[in-house]
């Protein structure tokens, strides 16, 4: 028999109309219901909230396929189960629909605490403030998308801080880099962001506030947008009074 314990889990980010039967499959197959014991459909999707189920009794403490679509199509949601004696702690897991799902140690009032050698391997207050910061992620509403809809705005998306929308990869970098230097963190301890269109990863920034496109690095990776490059451009850019015909 499975180890049975609570869980909680909200989930949102922005998912096309099509997917929205398998989703509501999933669902159904997990057993996630509304509270009457109705099926979840489509009209119970809250306009300004996540998606919210908490179940008193799930087998090993997680919605292993909800969370595998939520993962695979780039939806965000925070999953909170409670321990089982003899086999795991308290969990709240992460997934802010662009990196890897980050695991936190919680109580079983989803409280997330850290042991004293966490604290010294974090290294600064700063540190752990952030790290408390990124198990408060707060979940989206779940957007349903519009086939032939307009894309949405351009989002900055950086664990342990709020959405920034921004108006091109130019303003992300910058408002990437004013969120570095005002932290104080160092490229250890301050998260890469990632660039957003309708839930959907095009870009990623750097610690440097470099902009490059989304998935891993390599030496031949050329980035999207280069803020060196531009702030030399506007430093040898000739003002108005030297632009004068010869």
């Amino acid at each position: 028999m499975a180890d049975r314990v609570p869980v909680t889990i909200r989930l949102g980010g922005a998912l096309p109309r099509a997917l929205l039967p398998e989703l509501l499959a999933v669902l159904a197959a997990e057993a996630l219901r509304l509270d009457d014991g109705d099926d979840f459909d489509a009209q119970h999707i809250p306009a300004d909230a996540p998606v919210a189920f908490s179940e008193g009794e799930v087998s090993w403490g997680h919605f292993e396929q909800l969370e595998q679509f939520c993962i695979e199509h780039h939806l965000p949601f925070v999953r909170w189960c409670g321990s089982y004696a003899g086999a795991w702690n308290a969990e709240r897991l992460v997934y802010d629909g662009t990196n890897e799902p980050i695991s936190f140690t919680a109580t079983d009032d989803d409280l997330v605490v850290i042991s004293h050698a966490e604290a010294r391997s974090l290294g600064s207050l700063a540190a752990i403030e952030a790290h408390f910061a990124s198990a408060q992620f707060a979940v989206p509403p779940l957007t349903i998308l519009e086939p032939g809809a307009p894309p949405g705005p351009m989002i900055l998306r950086q664990r342990g801080y709020p959405d920034l929308t921004v108006e091109d990869l130019a303003g992300a970098s910058r408002q990437y880099c004013e969120r570095r230097d005002a932290s104080g963190l160092g490229a250890s301890g301050f998260p890469d962001g990632s660039i957003l269109v309708d839930g959907r990863p095009i870009a990623r920034t750097s610690y440097n506030g470099r902009i490059w496109p989304p998935g891993p690095w390599d030496t031949e990776t050329e980035p999207l947008y280069d803020n060196r490059t531009m702030s030399l451009e506007t430093a040898v850019a000739p003002s108005n009074e030297e632009q004068v015909d010869g």
